[in-house]
């Protein structure tokens, strides 16, 4: 089955097929990472990625040691305002740091398309508050069940998973 923003089948042509239509338009990607979970999922995301579009990369923490240990040829520059000429900011919802709430309020404030890897099950809203209060939502979030997508849908319904 699949669905917009949601990668749910086994099939690693299905998840490769999925994966090519969420970044279609894209031919260069941001991504802004920390959170180790979320690290994961952004990494293979960009293994099937890397031969297709440029990637830049605002990499800190666990995420440094993830994306070496895959290969990719990483590039780090520790600058979020280095990745803000990419087409899409793709980050997580990392709770030690702030790097990845930075990256989605940056890609707002620029009109840039940001989507958000949400690898967790618990407190999906929460992660979105900044610190006077208020919620700032990416343009997609991406899931990869059918339970998390349910769930982002009545917790964050501003935001189409």
């Amino acid at each position: 089955m699949k669905r917009s923003g949601t990668i749910t089948s086994p099939k690693l042509n299905d998840i490769y097929s999925d994966i090519h239509s969420i970044f279609s338009n894209c031919k260069s990607i941001g991504v802004a990472s920390h959170d180790a979970g979320a690290s994961e999922i952004i990494s293979e995301i960009c293994l099937l990625l890397e031969k297709d579009v440029a990637i830049s990369y605002c990499l800190s923490g666990p995420a440094i040691q993830i994306f070496k240990r895959k290969s990719l040829k990483v590039n780090n520059n520790g600058e979020l305002e280095k990745i803000m000429n990419s087409d899409l900011i793709l980050t997580g919802t990392g709770w030690e740091t702030d790097v990845e709430l930075l990256s989605l309020e940056k890609a707002k404030k620029n009109n840039i398309p940001c989507y958000v890897v949400l690898d967790h099950f618990q407190h999906f809203r929460s992660r979105f508050k900044k610190q006077d209060g208020q919620y700032i939502f990416p343009n997609k979030i991406i899931v990869t069940n059918l339970y998390t997508l349910h769930v982002v849908k009545n917790e964050i319904p501003e935001v189409l998973s």
